[in-house]
């Protein structure tokens, strides 16, 4: 389950987020079942990221950083991302 203030942060928007990531660069982020469809993430720090289940549907993902990030749980057949992104994303 995902971290409710995290997923509420990220909902502020990239620039609000990205800030946070800066400031609490140790901070585990769990955003594992989130629900971000049609939203606006480019450029956005999801480093290390556990984004198990998470729903990214229709949301653009331009230059999002996904380095060391958790995509997929074992159990899952593949994330839940349009394959249009995909070429886009910064792993």
């Amino acid at each position: 389950m995902a971290s409710e203030a995290q997923v509420q942060l990220l909902s502020q928007g990239v620039e609000v987020w990205n800030n946070w990531r800066e400031q609490h660069p140790d901070e585990s982020i769990d955003l594992t079942d989130a629900k971000f469809r049609d939203v606006d993430l480019a450029r956005c720090n999801l480093s290390a990221a556990d984004l198990s289940g998470a729903d990214f549907s229709s949301s653009n993902l331009d230059s999002a950083i996904f380095r060391k990030a958790i995509c997929m749980r074992r159990d899952s057949a593949r994330p839940n991302w349009s394959t249009r992104i995909l070429p886009t994303l910064n792993w």
